[in-house]
């Protein structure tokens, strides 16, 4: 069950296996693990698996850098240190943050990414909420109803609401300018363009009021044709390992369908609008369940599936 994936600066293939999933389990009897997949002579097929760390409990996204794992297990946001990389954790899993939401568990922090600024990146899912507080720290939890993009310091040890709204929120992506998106379940988009401090479209009867009480609007999704849902996530591709034309385009993941959504990403306004010009993959078998998909270092994309009938 891969539910999420990240390579590190070796170019190794990381990835979070959710056995946990769909249930929290006591504490000290979670049984997701990290692996880690690596491919020694470069002809594209992994030699060694290793497990980098087992035990632990709804792992539902995790991002490496800065000395270790930084993994998101609901309520927590973890931190697995390996300073003298040795692909073992130097002591248990730190507790940076605490309070996220797991009511609705396929909605937890997930899609971690780091920006250009050094802030690591997430998404809140739209149907749990938040009071997010910093492990130690002395001030007053963070409380959010429903979807967002959040970010986290990794030095400063400082959490932040980036954005708020959007869509079912699974996913974080970041074009080749740095600009943040995040895909949706819904059938009239495939996804919103986010930007700092924005207040965004969402099912208020269903996921909460906007925090700000002052925010007499909200910026609408990427516009896009009517279509099935959903988009879970995406990339919008700039690796430079396939041909031309699809630098820019959108690679996105459709779990429900069993397929890859290809769509070509173009400004409107101050926003973005999609359109659909094909698949780029298909098949015929519906265990297919793609739900996380990255670029590699080698410009090729790599899908999670996590196979499954439902």
């Amino acid at each position: 069950q891969p539910v999420a994936m990240a390579f590190d600066e070796r170019g190794r293939l990381w990835v979070a296996e959710a056995y946990s999933y769909p249930t929290r389990r006591a504490e000290g009897e979670g049984l997701d693990q990290l692996v880690i997949l690596a491919d020694g002579d470069g002809d594209g097929r992994f030699e060694s698996r290793t497990v980098f760390a087992s035990g632990l409990n709804l792992v539902s996204g995790f991002e490496v850098g800065f000395g270790g794992v930084w993994g998101g297990a609901g309520p927590y946001l973890l931190f697995l240190p390996d300073r003298n990389r040795d692909d073992r954790p130097d002591g248990p899993p730190e507790v940076l943050l605490d309070g996220f939401g797991y009511q609705d568990t396929h909605e937890c922090l997930n899609s971690f990414h780091w920006g250009p600024d050094g802030w690591l990146y997430a998404a809140q899912g739209s149907t749990v909420s938040g009071r997010v507080r910093v492990s130690g720290g002395a001030e007053a939890p963070v409380h959010t109803l429903g979807q967002n993009i959040w970010r986290y310091h990794p030095e400063r040890r400082v959490y932040e609401v980036f954005s708020e709204g959007g869509g079912n929120a699974f996913g974080v992506e970041m074009d080749d300018a740095g600009r943040i998106f995040s895909g949706h379940n819904g059938g009239n988009t495939r996804g919103f363009h986010y930007v700092q401090g924005g207040y965004l479209q969402k099912g208020f009867e269903k996921h909460g009021q906007l925090s700000n009480p002052h925010a007499f609007g909200y910026f609408p999704a990427m516009a896009h044709p009517d279509v099935e849902r959903f988009t879970h996530t995406f990339v919008i591709y700039g690796g430079g390992a396939l041909s031309a034309r699809h630098t820019g385009r959108l690679f996105g993941i459709e779990p429900l369908q069993g397929r890859v959504v290809l769509s070509d990403v173009t400004p409107d306004g101050t926003t973005f609008r999609t359109r659909d010009v094909g698949y780029a993959v298909t098949t015929s078998d519906p265990w297919f369940k793609p739900v996380d998909i990255k670029a590699g270092p080698d410009g090729a994309l790599y899908i999670a599936d996590w196979y499954d009938f439902q």
